[in-house]
């Protein structure tokens, strides 16, 4: 796994914390992170049975939610959110020039956007709200979902 984890910009230190706390164990057991930053250059695995909480996302960096990952209450500032086929995220709040990708399969719930969300043929939002700037494009679904004043709802056929 490349070095993911940046406790400050130009910082990097290897978290071996996060790294165990991402990757399938033996025991199958539930694995947690908190509190972890991402900077440029940085990836955070959420893979089976892994959750992560209160993530802050910056430019450059990058989070990749695999089947049966959770990422929850979590902050994008910048960089890019990929939620795989059985991957989940909730509670995020996401700012431009972030983006949040929800693949085939893959749902996230509760989401304030002001950044990009993009919903794939097969993907779910589910109680989600645009806000100024935000823009939300869907080509597979979304439920419950408001936009206000300055932000963009836009549905395509896929």
């Amino acid at each position: 796994m490349p070095e993911a984890i940046s406790s400050a910009p130009g910082k990097s230190m290897r978290s071996r914390f996060v790294d165990r706390a991402v990757r399938r164990t033996k025991s199958n057991a539930p694995r947690i992170a908190s509190g972890a930053t991402i900077d440029s250059g940085g990836i955070l695995y959420v893979e089976s049975l892994g959750f992560a909480r209160g993530v802050t996302l910056n430019s450059g960096g990058v989070v990749q939610v695999y089947n049966v990952g959770l990422l929850e209450s979590s902050t994008l500032s910048g960089g890019e959110v990929d939620v795989h086929s059985g991957g989940q995220a909730s509670g995020l709040f996401v700012e431009s020039p972030a983006v949040l990708y929800i693949q085939s399969g893959g749902s996230a719930v509760s989401a304030t956007i002001l950044g990009e969300a993009d919903i794939g043929a097969g993907g779910v939002l589910m109680s989600a709200s645009a806000g100024s700037g935000g823009d939300i494009e869907v080509i597979g679904e979304t439920l419950s979902t408001a936009v206000s004043a300055g932000g963009e709802e836009d549905v395509f056929t896929g």
